[in-house]
């Protein structure tokens, strides 16, 4: 079990575009040196959709029904990063940000179909968000990625 989690967390890691390799007894090793990965997994992402307005990452605007969720709470976020920042020698900061498949897709479901329907490109709004966060992920890592462009 072990390895199918380190083997998980590489795949992630390297979509990054970190030099994360494995080492001796399924350890993680970013760029040759042994690391531990310490951080937190945000699960509200995965229910936004058919659930929005409950307290998540995001902001809501709902006198703007195609970016209802477009903006991330950097309220929210700083408690985050407070959490994992400074992280000491030998510890990776990580943030997890599930979406589902079929937001990720844009594909209609019995759970989110409402929703999809009342708010226009609700599948592209949660995917902005989740590029926002990767932008204040550059605190973590020192990168920059723009965030999305509002609608």
């Amino acid at each position: 079990m072990r390895s199918l989690i380190t083997a998980l967390a590489l795949l992630v890691a390297q979509a990054r575009g970190f030099a994360f390799t494995a080492g001796a007894s399924g350890s993680i090793l970013k760029d040759g040196s042994p690391v531990v990965l310490k951080g937190f997994d945000v699960t509200c992402t995965e229910y936004l959709l058919r659930g929005i307005g409950t307290q998540c990452i995001a902001k809501y605007d709902w006198n703007n029904a195609s970016n209802v969720i477009g903006q991330l709470d950097t309220a929210q976020m700083d408690l985050i990063f407070a959490n994992l920042l400074p992280a000491p020698a030998g510890v990776q900061p990580t943030i997890r940000i599930p979406l589902t498949a079929a937001y990720y897709l844009d594909v209609s479901t019995s759970a989110w179909a409402s929703n999809r329907a009342t708010y226009p490109h609700l599948a592209d709004q949660c995917s902005c968000l989740a590029f926002s966060v990767r932008s204040a992920d550059a605190r973590i890592d020192g990168r920059q990625t723009a965030l999305c462009s509002t609608r």
